[in-house]
């Protein structure tokens, strides 16, 4: 008779496959908070720059139609939406006004188009002083380009990640700062 030896043998047997399954298991398991705080971290980055992003559009719209623009935040409720003030008024006049910025926001609070905030992301200030139209936290472009109220938006997440969304007072310029623990960099 003829004897098989280990050598000789193929496949695994169920017990290697379980000790296999059970240390991938322990080392994604491991490896899942890091990998929350890394999408925690993005998120917060990807929200400042999408909002400096719209705030560059909005300057840019302001210039090409001779008309001012918004970007109006509703802080408690995590929301911002851009309008184009078509009738001199400052109050938002949706749906044409909204639409007349045409940025694609894909998210909508009460019946507004405009953009939510990621999951774990939050305002964490908006210091946009009443402007003209005697509106607060709401960042503004004039017809040339200009800030109707310069000032800044802070976003933050659940790690204390901060960046800084400012409007410039007098060139109108948009910039994004990170906090390192001690100053805006």
């Amino acid at each position: 008779m003829e004897r098989k030896t280990i050598a000789h043998r193929k496949g695994f047997t169920v017990i290697e496959m379980l000790v296999s399954i059970s240390i991938v298991g322990i080392v994604t398991a491991l490896a899942l908070p890091s990998i929350n705080h890394v999408i925690l971290r993005h998120r917060v980055k990807d929200a400042a720059r999408e909002i400096a992003s719209s705030l560059h559009l909005l300057r840019l719209r302001a210039i090409s139609t001779n008309i001012p623009t918004y970007l109006d935040f509703s802080v408690g409720q995590g929301f911002y939406t851009a309008f184009v003030d078509e009738n001199d008024d400052p109050n938002m006049n949706p749906p044409a006004e909204t639409e007349a910025t045409q940025l694609r926001f894909r998210d909508a609070l009460g019946g507004i188009k405009g953009r939510k905030l990621p999951e774990g992301v939050r305002f964490g200030s908006v210091t946009f002083p009443e402007n003209p139209a005697g509106t607060v936290n709401r960042a503004g472009f004039n017809p040339d380009g200009m800030p109707s109220s310069a000032g800044a938006v802070t976003l933050e997440n659940t790690l204390s990640d901060s960046y800084r969304v400012s409007v410039v007072p007098v060139t109108g310029r948009v910039k994004i700062w990170k906090w390192d623990g001690n100053t805006w960099k």
